[in-house]
């Protein structure tokens, strides 16, 4: 069954009747019918909550929005573990979708306010406590919250993306409305990543001992995020392609097992 994956841009459309409701609503009406499996990226969860006043959504109000739109039990997916033989390579690789993603934002929040010329005394992130959480936001400028907000969506966006990859399949979907970077930079999300690993090599004049050595190796594109980076509408003209061609592979074993039923003649 093909997994589909809604970014965060997709619960606002149909929340909010945007552009894209009617392609997302048809989506969501195949979910129900269990005709295909949907989901949720996990740093969506991370998301800035519409209030200034706070961060994220608690869990009362992530369920609420879901119930909303009618996603209620819509899963939230993590990224899994792969490319178990290198070790490091996917926070190389989370850096590097963000790069491609927002060429001009310093993957760091610290750098990125220094480039924007805004001062932050802590580190921008997770708090240990809803407290703490709380007097950071409360002594934040204005300034320093919108520049907070909006590298936080942005580095939820490249996240998303980036653990979608790591589970996703072949004719899987990743459904995005975000039609300035997503869509945009998609061809170069799934070109070739080029990522220095180390490898243990002979030492020179030694072959009994081993040194660990740092060489570029290639690493395919459809490799990093398998399946496909598609807007409501094309994720929809994709979805009635593959679910006739299921219905009619279906009928025809359907009928083959009636044919083949002893006793049973046409």
């Amino acid at each position: 069954m093909i997994n589909v994956c809604f970014d965060w841009n997709c619960i606002i459309a149909l929340e909010e009747e945007r552009k894209f409701s009617p392609a997302l609503r048809q989506i969501r009406e195949w979910y129900k019918q269990g005709e295909i499996v949907l989901c949720i990226s996990r740093p969506s969860r991370m998301e800035n909550h519409p209030s200034r006043d706070k961060r994220f959504y608690d869990e009362n109000e992530w369920n609420e929005k879901l119930r909303n739109i009618e996603l209620e039990g819509m899963e939230l997916r993590s990224s899994k573990p792969r490319f178990l033989n290198y070790w490091g390579i996917e926070q190389i690789l989370i850096r590097e979708v963000h790069d491609r993603l927002f060429p001009n934002v310093a993957f760091i929040y610290r750098d990125y306010a220094q480039d924007q010329n805004v001062e932050v005394s802590e580190p921008h992130g997770l708090s240990l406590s809803s407290q703490s959480l709380q007097e950071e936001i409360e002594n934040e400028t204005q300034v320093q919250r919108h520049l907070g907000r909006k590298w936080n969506n942005m580095k939820n966006d490249a996240l998303s993306i980036h653990a979608f990859g790591t589970w996703s399949g072949p004719d899987d979907v990743f459904v995005t409305t975000d039609e300035h970077h997503l869509l945009k930079r998609r061809a170069k999300l799934q070109s070739p990543y080029m990522v220095k690993v180390s490898r243990p090599v002979k030492a020179p004049g030694n072959d009994k001992e081993l040194i660990m050595q740092e060489k570029l190796e290639e690493f395919p594109g459809h490799i990093v995020i398998p399946g496909y980076i598609l807007d409501p509408q094309e994720t929809v003209e994709y979805l009635w392609k593959r679910l006739e061609e299921q219905n009619e592979s279906d009928s025809v074993s359907r009928s083959d097992g009636y044919l083949l039923v002893p006793g049973e003649s046409n």
